[in-house]
């Protein structure tokens, strides 16, 4: 499994220096490790829009029309929520090593 910290930090890396790598560049491994989990941690609480979209996705629709269908909402918000949080949970978490090229 990749490692979402690994990941996001070479992207951020690369993004804002042209180039980030463990072995080469450890410094600027480091710096963008430390944001990547600042910024994988900043994205555990979905947003009202993501929370709609996965509603959306269950419902196929943007309004429930029963007191039932408000119910289901709102449990499947609460749901879509924590599988989202364990998520990202688990991407900050993960033990596996950067993956080399």
């Amino acid at each position: 499994m990749d490692d979402m910290v690994a990941r996001v930090a070479k992207a951020i890396g690369e993004a804002l220096y042209g180039y980030c790598d463990p072995v080469d560049t450890p410094n600027t491994y480091s710096a963008a490790t430390t944001a990547a989990r600042a910024a994988i941690a900043e994205m555990r609480q979905p947003t009202d829009d993501m929370i709609a979209v996965g509603r959306d996705m269950e419902f196929e629709r943007d309004n429930p029309t029963s007191e039932y269908e408000m119910i289901v909402s709102y449990r499947v918000d609460a749901d879509a929520t924590a599988i989202w949080q364990t998520m990202i949970d688990a991407a900050l978490n993960a033990k596996n090593p950067p993956r080399q090229p």
